[in-house]
């Protein structure tokens, strides 16, 4: 199971097929986590980070990871929690991406908890490459029953794409800059 989940993860980061300006986000969180009742464990704030790759404008792939300090009875007992989803975004309003996402869950408390995952959220452009998130999300834990995070971020847009040159007269100027866009094929230009 590990080594399908790595190849998916190498074939995803190494895809060249995305339609955002941006091929990355950075989230940094702040969250609460409310832990299911058959688990024990106090209900508290969950700090974290998400990476999303864009695969094209309608689907991202995101990995995160939360961290809850938290206790059981009386001991302590931190917990790494950890998504990967698949993010498929409805439509770009005014700026405002709602989405839906899931994939699998679960944390690192005793032993390795997994289960599927789903969230709904929705992010909003600030300025060029900042943003802004809200979202729900639960973890069905096999064998613990479910958590259900609520959390909202940062988004911090990185890699910018470059735009391929155009040069539709064939003349090696792009079409940005051609003060004569129609000049005959094979004809000499100057600067």
């Amino acid at each position: 199971m590990r080594k399908v989940f790595l190849i998916v993860l190498c074939f995803l980061i190494t895809t060249v097929t995305y339609a955002e300006e941006f091929k990355y986000i950075l989230s940094p969180y702040l969250g609460y986590h409310f832990f299911n009742a058959e688990r024990s464990m106090k209900d508290n704030l969950e700090v974290g980070g998400k990476v999303e790759r864009f695969l094209n404008e309608k689907l991202g792939f995101e990995v995160g990871l939360g961290y809850v300090p938290t206790e059981t009875g009386s001991n302590e007992n931190n917990l790494i929690q950890y998504h990967t989803h698949l993010k498929y975004y409805f439509a770009n309003i005014n700026k405002l991406k709602p989405y839906i996402s899931g994939g699998i869950g679960g944390d690192l408390t005793r032993g390795m908890n997994i289960g599927p995952s789903v969230a709904l959220g929705a992010k909003y452009h600030i300025k060029d490459n900042i943003g802004v998130f809200g979202e729900v999300r639960d973890n069905f834990l096999f064998g613990d029953g479910n958590d259900f995070i609520v959390s909202a971020g940062l988004n911090i847009y990185l890699a910018k794409k470059t735009k391929p040159l155009v040069d539709m007269d064939g003349d090696g100027i792009s079409d940005e800059l051609d003060k004569c866009p129609d000049t005959p094929s094979g004809v000499k230009v100057d600067s």
